[in-house]
């Protein structure tokens, strides 16, 4: 009897074996990209800040925070995004009067003017963007 399962067993379990096996091409690993950076931005009436002021190029998560009176929408002019050649930094959705919203982008390198939109009066900020940063391929625990 068991050496009827054994012989099912090596039957049923070549072909995940032989499948396990890969083609003869090589390829290359690729360097994981860098790992997102964390930005605030804080919206009020007098102005826009942006938390740090300069970060490299990459992957950017801002947190922004709507501190005045009419909704915001974040803006951004610079240069064009590095996901998207010749396409502009798309802008962030509407934000409410003492809300707060999550805006992901891939920013290239280079100097941008971020505003709060239309609706709002508020001094702009500058971010400055710099060169790409290094692959976050050694680091453990990331997301």
């Amino acid at each position: 009897m068991s050496r009827r399962i054994s012989i099912a067993l090596a039957v049923l379990g070549a072909p995940v074996l032989f499948a396990a096996c890969g083609s003869e091409e090589d390829f290359e690993n690729q360097p994981r990209a860098s790992a997102p950076v964390e930005l605030t931005a804080k919206v009020n009436d007098k102005e826009v800040e942006v938390s740090p002021g300069e970060v490299g190029a990459g992957l950017v998560v801002f947190t922004i925070s709507n501190q005045s009176r009419v909704p915001v929408q974040l803006t951004f002019a610079g240069p064009p995004t590095t996901d998207s050649p010749g396409e502009k930094v798309p802008s962030s959705r509407e934000i409410t009067p003492n809300g707060v919203s999550e805006h992901k982008v891939d920013l290239a390198q280079g100097e941008y003017t971020i505003g709060a939109g239309d609706q709002s009066d508020a001094r702009k900020a500058v971010l400055d963007v710099g060169p790409e940063r290094p692959s976050s391929t050694n680091d453990l625990l990331l997301p």
